[in-house]
């Protein structure tokens, strides 16, 4: 009898159950439901959004996309899918051969004065990695054209970086979007041992007189913290066809490499900060981006961010200090005993392929920016850039 009634029990409580989850599902309760954050702090909602008349597609053949302008970087377009676990193509360049295809992408930094002719139901994504103060105004005349946005931003429909990093015992570290924390560098008795390096910081650099106004912050430094300057804003040459030798030389001669973006801007973050993690560098990076927006992205331990310095004089103090103290300077690079870094550009094509074979794309993600000019560069209530404010002695 007792079996009975528990068998009993169980019955019931399985058909509630079942009851639950069905009137859940009908009513749009999602559970585990994974909001995105905008770049500043707010739900995700796209503004100047309205959906587009509803195409069907079949989500099991192969979706035909085209790059119209990709850039000179960008190599070997036609083999960007083939490592994604769906069914996409990709052709590429100007002319009418993108007007049949299921998707259009247009690279954000090179887009035309005057907007090409859309076919209704096609898909065009802005794909862009560089912040606004290096894009052309023209992207003003391409309103309610756009459907979504792959940008290095986290607001952005798929969010497109220069690198990731990963976790050496756990799975993938995943994109801010999703709360974590990073694991705890601890000290260990087998610390890294920093070589006999000069105490003295490189720069390496090619785009002078940049929207941050990082020359006049270098220039600062210099008076309290010796800096030799690379590249064409400096005095220094290292060859660019042998980028190894100039990498060699870092690591040789140097203890701080300055890794400062370009423009003030949210989310953003230079190819540098990423690249500089894949190399096996005895040199710690000096980041300045918008907000300390590199603690979001980088191993915690692993750079010295100058937002945490009130003047930059007291930031070259340190810098002499730590040049000084190796116990202390070696803690900067026990992030590789836990991390990775990954380089891949192809990731987000493999997430927007994903996404195009997806049964109900066309009423889950189907909408059209109106203002896209308005997306990328902000208003006057939200803003995307920021003017220097930290050029203190």
């Amino acid at each position: 009898m007792k079996r009975r009634g528990l068998a009993a029990a169980l019955l019931v409580t399985s058909i509630l159950y079942a009851l639950y989850v069905y009137t859940s599902t009908k009513n749009g309760i999602q559970i585990h439901n994974r909001r995105k954050v905008s770049a500043y702090r707010t739900p995700y909602k796209l503004s100047n959004t309205v959906p587009e008349p509803q195409i069907s597609m079949p989500s099991s053949r192969q979706i035909h996309m085209h790059f119209y302008n990709p850039p000179r970087w960008f190599k070997n377009v036609s083999e960007v899918f083939k490592r994604c676990p769906r069914n996409c193509s990709m052709s590429a360049g100007k002319g009418q051969d993108y007007y049949d295809k299921d998707v259009v992408i247009f690279f954000s930094q090179t887009l035309g004065a005057y907007p090409e002719k859309k076919r209704r139901g096609q898909i065009w994504v802005l794909y862009g990695k560089e912040p606004p103060p290096l894009h052309h105004r023209h992207i003003r005349k391409w309103k309610g054209l756009f459907n979504w946005t792959m940008t290095y931003r986290r607001d952005s429909d798929i969010q497109c970086r220069y690198g990731h990093f990963e976790s050496k015992f756990n799975s993938l570290l995943r994109s801010p979007n999703i709360t974590f924390k990073y694991r705890s560098v601890v000290d260990s008795a087998k610390s890294l041992k920093p070589k006999g390096h000069a105490s003295s910081t490189a720069w390496f650099v090619s785009r002078c007189h940049a929207q941050s106004r990082r020359e006049d912050y270098v220039a600062i430094l210099n008076k309290t913290q010796s800096v030799d300057v690379f590249g064409r804003c400096g005095t220094i040459k290292c060859s660019k066809e042998d980028n190894s030798q100039c990498l060699s030389l870092l690591s040789r001669n140097y203890r701080f490499y300055l890794s400062f973006e370009n423009s003030l801007c949210r989310d953003y973050i230079t190819e540098k900060s990423f690249n500089f993690y894949t190399k096996t560098l005895d040199t710690v990076p000096i980041t300045r981006g918008f907000g300390g927006i590199h603690s979001l992205y980088l191993p915690p331990g692993s750079f010295i961010d100058t937002s945490n310095y009130d003047h930059i004089d007291e930031l070259g103090h340190f810098l002499n200090y730590l040049s000084k103290n190796d116990t202390l300077y070696s803690r900067y690079f026990q992030w590789r005993k836990y991390y990775q870094a990954n380089l891949n550009i192809i990731d987000p094509f493999c997430e927007l392929c994903d996404r195009m074979h997806l049964p109900d794309v066309n009423t889950r993600y189907h909408r059209v920016y109106n203002n896209i000019h308005q997306w990328f560069f902000g208003s006057s209530n939200v803003t995307m850039c920021t003017n220097a404010e930290d050029l203190r002695k």
